[in-house]
């Protein structure tokens, strides 16, 4: 009797227990808005990527450049309206954005209040999109949505703290081929010394170092600022022996002069260059990023350079070089082409039978760069 009694009394109490227990309720999202074809360029910097004036162009825009962060690119709002049962709460909302339709690689941005931001997409890239919740320890997906990005390049990276970030990528090369996406950047300097009158400063937030090593995957930082050692009596990177970015990132130092000069042409730079091309030719390196102080001059020529060894046009690589512009640089004047033309015009003159041949006979007469280095380089950015 007693036994029976027992039995049943825990059953009532495993009843009630369960009755307590909360059940997750189904997760639906409503009214989800997001634009077929999303922009990446501002009004500004789409004024200049079309005009047949770039001097005329800039000039009349003087005042919004150069002294202004304004090289970002344009942020992309998506809402939605979530519903759930049984008065479940939706938590750790994401959006999940993927090239491929099982979403097997993932862009994850969160989500506040049924709206999210999303930017450093690809250029001229179609993705597949879907939110994302949690109820206890059930995820919920709405419905798979669809967008394309603008073709045009160049493709502008947001980095929360560093100025002039953008890939090198996304543009069609002259060979039919094209100048792959998220392997290789360019930007400003990632540290600089408050007491130190830093001509500018580009910092990472904690924002900009998740960016840089889970969304863009940055592997390696190659630092072209001189650094006090050898040859090289500044140190403009104040004493710096890692990267900014973390432990996970490689630092490699590869100091370099400019001072308004060819920087291919000057001995005391030749063994940096030779160390540069050497990090590029490896598989290892990649996804990577370099920058100088302002991410313009010594950072801006070495760009040129391997876009025109990839095959790049000379109007895209004068716009990536011009877009510098709108980054908070700290010049009182826009950034024209006169080194770059200089340097287009040395390299025209060597042997070759295309541009980017030419770089490879420029690359060697001046650096003794081989041509197996810069065929390597070509086909891990190109395809």
């Amino acid at each position: 009797m007693k036994k029976t009694y027992l039995l049943a009394l825990l059953g009532t109490l495993s009843f009630a227990l369960c009755a307590c227990e909360k059940v997750p309720g189904d997760v639906t999202y409503q009214n989800v808005v997001c634009p077929s074809n999303i922009e990446i360029h501002t009004e500004l910097q789409k004024g200049l990527l079309e005009t047949d004036n770039y001097m005329s162009y800039l000039l009349s825009h003087q005042n919004e450049i150069c002294r202004y962060s304004n090289s970002a690119p344009i942020k992309t709002v998506i809402t939605w309206k979530t519903e759930t049962d049984n008065g479940a709460k939706a938590k750790n909302q994401t959006v999940e954005l993927s090239k491929n339709q099982d979403f097997a690689e993932v862009m994850s941005f969160k989500a506040q209040n049924d709206s999210a931001e999303i930017y450093n997409l690809e250029i001229n890239a179609s993705y597949y999109g879907r939110i994302a919740s949690k109820v206890k320890s059930k995820y919920f997906y709405s419905d798979t949505f669809t967008f394309v990005t603008e073709e045009s390049g160049p493709r502008n990276i947001f980095v929360e703290g560093v100025e002039n970030f953008r890939d090198l990528g996304g543009f069609k090369l002259e060979n039919d081929k094209i100048y792959k996406q998220g392997l290789i950047y360019r930007c400003a300097q990632l540290n600089y010394d408050k007491n130190d009158d830093s001509p500018l400063e580009s910092q990472p937030t904690t924002l900009g170092k998740d960016i840089l090593n889970k969304q863009l995957g940055i592997k390696t930082e190659i630092d072209l600022r001189k650094n006090g050692q050898g040859s090289f009596e500044d140190d403009e990177t104040v004493g710096l022996k890692s990267s900014p970015a973390g432990s996970s990132v490689k630092y490699v130092q590869t100091p370099m002069n400019y001072g308004g000069k060819n920087i291919f042409t000057q001995d005391i730079n030749k063994e940096s260059i030779q160390e540069f091309f050497n990090v590029l030719s490896k598989e290892e390196s990649y996804p990577l990023m370099f920058h100088c102080v302002r991410g313009t001059d010594r950072t801006g020529a070495l760009a040129y350079v391997v876009g025109a060894l990839c095959g790049a046009s000379q109007e895209d690589l004068i716009n990536d070089y011009l877009f510098s512009n709108f980054a908070n640089i700290n010049q009182t004047s826009y950034l024209g082409t006169n080194s770059i033309d200089s340097l287009k015009s040395a390299i025209d003159k060597c042997e070759g039978e295309d541009f980017s041949s030419k770089t490879k006979s420029y690359l060697y007469s001046t650096c003794e760069i081989s041509e197996e280095t810069c065929n390597k380089i070509i086909d891990i950015l190109t395809d």
